[in-house]
């Protein structure tokens, strides 16, 4: 499966989910308005919109956001997918690059990833 349908249907399934768990309908509340911007470097640039009532996906768009960014390559990534964790080795050693998150919003984007 690939990236984008992996995400595509994890988007589908979280605001399923959104419509129905109070503690993800507060945390979009809070993070409204706000973006995840997933750059892996050797595929594509995924764009995630953090709306009041969902999450919206962009895949490739021409100007992306930097508002909450990560980036990494496929086998990182795919690694992470696989298992549903962060390695705080591929952290430390620069394999992951991100910018303005926090330990708070790294539970976040690991639910919206599927992580």
């Amino acid at each position: 499966m690939s990236f984008k349908d992996r995400f595509e249907a994890g988007v589908a399934k979280f605001n399923l989910r959104a419509k129905s768990d109070p503690q993800i309908q507060e945390a979009l509340r809070q993070y409204a308005g706000r973006s995840v911007t997933l750059k892996v470097t050797d595929d594509t640039v995924y764009v995630f919109y953090l709306e009041k009532d969902g999450i919206r996906l962009e895949v490739s768009p021409e100007n992306a956001p930097e508002d909450m960014y990560l980036e990494t390559s496929k086998e990182i990534l795919q690694r992470m997918i696989d298992e549903k964790k962060l390695n705080p080795a591929d952290l430390l050693l620069g394999r992951i690059k991100w910018r303005n998150i926090g330990l708070k919003e790294v539970s976040i984007v690991r639910k919206i990833m599927g992580v």
